[in-house]
């Protein structure tokens, strides 16, 4: 899982390590075609800049990380919206909570089956900091600007 954005200076990227999914999967004739009960948790501190430790600082700071130590999405319902043998492409709505702020976020994300044995979750979605009470981060006096806008990207394999 990772965050990427852009800042006034250039393109940046977050790694999430570690993030908590936990879902029920669904199988009709034995294969996976949905999910109940479908819940991701991260632990802000376990969001972090490969290259640069002050960026990571930045990030955590600007989540608040002491008050609001993890972030968490619970889906209220999911729905196909294309499926075939090996592919199916999803849409969950559920409550995403940041900072404390908790509000209504709609992802559609991929599901890849190989095997009964193998499925993938692959998927992204854009969020605004803002809407969230973050103020994007800042640096060097304010001339590093990050954008409010941010994606969030994932590829999830399950064996």
């Amino acid at each position: 899982m990772w965050i990427e954005g852009r800042s006034s200076w250039n393109s940046w990227r977050l790694e999430v390590n570690e993030p908590k999914f936990v879902a029920d999967p669904v199988f009709e004739e034995g294969r996976l075609v949905g999910f109940k009960n479908l819940e991701l948790r991260v632990s802000v501190n376990q969001i972090a800049s490969s290259k640069y430790n002050a960026m990571t600082k930045h990030t955590q700071d600007a989540f608040k990380t002491k008050e609001y130590p993890s972030i968490k999405w619970t889906a209220i319902s999911t729905k196909t919206l294309l499926k075939n043998a090996d592919t199916s492409i999803l849409e969950a709505e559920g409550i995403l909570e940041i900072n404390g702020v908790r509000r209504k976020h709609r992802v559609t994300f991929a599901k890849l089956c190989r095997d009964v044995n193998y499925y993938a979750i692959i998927g992204s979605s854009s969020l605004n900091m803002k809407q969230f009470n973050i103020n994007p981060p800042k640096a060097f006096l304010g001339s590093l600007k990050v954008d409010s806008i941010i994606q969030v990207s994932w590829k999830m394999e399950f064996q």
